[in-house]
């Protein structure tokens, strides 16, 4: 699903007195009904509901992700064919997400911004990743997020990452949101935990969600919303929420500039914007003949932040003591959804 259908933008009144007033006002209420297709650009209806084309989601049985919970609390009832069709609000109003207008229409693919976070982290580090139909909830809405929510990284770091542009506002802006609540490591050290248990209130309210925020016209000025006791796990604990700017991983095309005539290193270039993150030291994948590399940049959501430059990095072999084989692959361009 990518947008918006236009018959949403159809008043449903009768237009004729009678029979077919009624009849055709059923009708239109029937097309937009349907669910919306994943990777649809034309704003046309269909029968899928928002997904990634690159990482559809597969069951967490079959897929062997028991690890990942089945996402909890009110979010997964508020969204149906890729459309939020009821209000969410998380904090007491810190971030508040409503069903989309009538008339609203999404200028940026659906599809591409869930893969887009699909192939980004949380600020502490957690993987998104491939989900399946049960761990996410993702749609169309009109966003709200509180300007004077604090920032993580400041937090977690002391410092607002270099790399990262200032939050964007949202004050019923157009998205496309994105809920996950990614797996919780919970150490307790060699003793376990010495502090009392969240009470039945209390963890009913903990949903452990992070929110993602794209801008539903652009694909940028993306948010990461990280809901207010994330992670919490002792009784009578409190943490606000936080709002930061997410980065999204990207495979980037590369070309050869030279290599070592024994093949066991050679140099590469590719082009980065200056809001971009990257290695020095490319790796080679692991069991691939032709020896394929993969050359993944981070960056903020939406268009690069600015001109872009060409830098020249080593690539070597996937392990010590071995060598390229006569020729290189490319990897796959695009988002990089680590499967881990």
């Amino acid at each position: 699903m990518e947008v918006l259908s236009k018959r949403r933008r159809f008043d449903f009144r009768p237009r004729h007195n009678g029979r077919v007033g009624r009849a055709r006002a059923v009708i239109a209420a029937a097309i937009v009904s349907l669910p919306l297709l994943a990777g649809c650009t034309s704003g046309q209806p269909s029968g899928r509901t928002l997904e990634c084309p690159s990482a559809p989601f597969t069951s967490r049985v079959t897929s062997g992700d028991l690890e990942r919970d089945a996402l909890r609390g009110p979010a997964r009832g508020d969204v149906s064919g890729g459309v939020f069709v009821h209000r969410l609000s998380l904090d007491g109003g810190a971030l508040t997400v409503r069903p989309p207008r009538s008339h609203d229409h999404a200028g940026y693919a659906g599809g591409a911004a869930l893969c887009e976070v699909m192939a980004s982290t949380t600020v502490n580090g957690f993987t998104i990743g491939p989900q399946s139909p049960d761990t996410i909830a993702a749609g169309l809405a009109r966003v709200t997020v509180d300007p004077t929510l604090p920032s993580m990284s400041m937090q977690l770091f002391g410092v607002q990452p270099s790399k990262r542009p200032v939050p964007a506002r949202y004050q019923d802006r157009l998205a496309w949101v994105v809920v996950v609540s990614p797996p919780i490591r919970i150490n307790g050290g060699s003793g376990g935990l010495t502090c009392p248990l969240p009470t039945k209130r209390e963890r009913a309210t903990r949903h452990n969600y992070v929110v993602f925020a794209v801008d539903a016209q652009t694909g940028g000025d993306a948010l990461l919303y990280t809901e207010g006791n994330y992670g919490q796990i002792c009784a009578g604990a409190h943490e606000s929420p936080h709002v930061d700017v997410p980065l999204t991983s990207v495979s980037v095309p590369w070309r050869l500039v030279s290599e070592r005539p024994d093949r066991a290193r050679a140099r590469i270039a590719f082009d980065v914007a200056p809001c971009d993150g990257y290695d020095r030291d490319v790796l080679a994948e692991r069991d691939t003949y032709p020896a394929r590399i993969r050359v993944v940049v981070s960056r903020p959501f939406g268009p690069l932040c600015g001109p872009t430059r060409r830098v020249v990095v080593s690539a070597r072999p996937a392990a010590i003591g071995l060598n390229f084989s006569p020729t290189l692959a490319h990897a796959p361009v695009g988002p990089y959804i680590n499967p881990a």
